[in-house]
């Protein structure tokens, strides 16, 4: 057990994966009319905590014959879990998630369950790739957009645990769209290094400076229109993610060049402002 408390606290640690998962789930939530309850707060963050947790051993594991060449220093490639055991801790996590997915609907939450177990299945695909690695790998756009969309299914699954009417609707579609294009900024700028060993195929190495702008430019639209139907331009939420969205643009084009460390952690940043700024506002408004 302390070789696992010791691999998350590497690669994932408690703090940032509950700030992650908690933030995801409550703002989920808050995009609802109704209150949050926070009972339901509770069981969505456990939900969304151990869909975390399970993706980023399967991410340590898909990177492993690369994290030998380019992160040797890794818990998996040094040794500190070997890769067996690190694939059963996978089993086990999704065991996991089809139990709590059963749970859910046994406790008369038939929505919430559903769209959990849909969001295991569809993240065991994702593991093993849609079974066309090869073809995915050289299609670097496809691969990227294919893995974010599994945040249009967790957030349904956890709209569901408190409103069930709304977990397949305009507003849960609209959240689903300002998560995932959160996490697709900073996917594209924790990329950026211009140095990065050529195994790791990151988008500034495979596709240069201006090709991965333009892939963040999609990113901001995706975004733009997620606030639009989510929150209105002319509201104060909408207004402050909207700014954040232009000043990460800004913030690229002036220093990814030379200074691409600024630009990932403003992107961190602005992930944590979308997964939490709608919680906090609903809260003080209220």
């Amino acid at each position: 057990m302390a070789r696992w408390v010791k691999f998350f606290s590497e690669r994932f640690p408690f703090p940032v994966l509950l700030l992650v998962s908690g933030g995801l789930a409550l703002s989920s939530l808050s995009l609802l009319p109704t209150p949050i309850s926070w009972g339901s707060g509770l069981a969505a963050a456990g939900l969304s905590l151990l869909f975390f947790a399970v993706l980023r051993l399967m991410d340590e594991v898909k990177d492993y014959k690369k994290d030998l060449i380019a992160h040797p220093q890794r818990p998996l490639p040094r040794g500190l879990l070997s890769l067996a055991e690190a694939r059963l801790g996978i089993r086990v996590g999704l065991g996991l998630m089809l139990a709590v997915a059963l749970l859910s609907a046994l406790l008369g939450y038939t929505s919430a369950g559903l769209y959990y177990f849909l969001t295991t299945v569809y993240l065991y695909l994702m593991y093993r790739e849609f079974f066309v690695r090869s073809w995915l790998e050289k299609r670097v756009l496809i691969y990227t957009l294919s893995h974010q969309i599994i945040l249009l299914l967790l957030g349904s699954s956890l709209m569901a645990l408190h409103a069930p009417g709304h977990s397949v609707s305009v507003m849960s579609l609209a959240g689903g769209i300002v998560f995932l294009s959160a996490f697709l900024n900073y996917e594209i700028c924790r990329k950026l290094a211009p140095n990065a060993n050529p195994v790791l195929g990151t988008y500034r190495t495979l596709w240069g400076l201006k090709r991965t702008g333009l892939f963040l430019n999609v990113a901001a639209l995706i975004c733009c229109f997620g606030i639009f139907l989510s929150y209105g331009w002319t509201s104060q939420l909408g207004q402050i993610l909207l700014a954040s969205q232009l000043l990460l643009l800004a913030l690229f084009y002036l220093f990814a060049e030379r200074r691409y460390k600024l630009v990932e952690g403003f992107a961190s940043a602005q992930l944590l402002l979308f997964l939490w700024a709608p919680t906090l506002i609903k809260i003080l408004n209220s």
